[in-house]
């Protein structure tokens, strides 16, 4: 059975805040695309969060022991990414939600554009964060879900 994440921001900060590089890639396509638009890139972000709670450049709306909770509010839609630790009869699970609010036919299109890749992003990012917690003895298992 799993042991539990010893620290679960600390797990989401070791998978976000040092993204692999085909995610950077990923990034930086969609920095160019939306720039013109006047949606905010990821360097905007990081800048403008520059003193505030983050990891990478995604705000911290809740830390807790047993959820973690990135969001923000932007004009074409607000999302949310959940961490949650769930306690389940195989052992502890890390699960991932993802929450998203169209205002305008912007935030539809975009949506539109980054789901294909976003189940394969929280996915990995999961893998990793088993990955992480196998190596640093957290867990004995892979024991994450996502519900993107």
């Amino acid at each position: 059975m799993p042991r539990p994440v010893a620290d679960l921001r600390a797990s989401v900060e070791a998978v976000l805040g040092t993204p692999p590089g085909w995610f950077r890639v990923l990034i930086g396509i969609r920095d160019r695309i939306v720039a013109p638009f006047g949606v905010a890139t990821s360097a905007m972000l990081r800048q403008e969060l520059e003193t505030a709670d983050r990891i990478d450049f995604f705000p911290v709306l809740h830390a807790g022991p047993d959820e973690v909770m990135l969001g923000a509010r932007d004009r074409h839609l607000d999302f949310r990414i959940a961490f949650r630790r769930v306690r389940a009869r195989q052992g502890e699970l890390i699960a991932a939600t993802t929450e998203v609010w169209c205002h305008n036919t912007l935030g539809r299109v975009y949506l539109a554009l980054i789901r294909p890749a976003h189940r394969i992003v929280v996915r990995s990012m999961l893998s990793r964060m088993a990955r992480q917690n196998l190596q640093d003895g957290s867990v004995d298992s892979p024991s994450l879900r996502s519900r993107a």
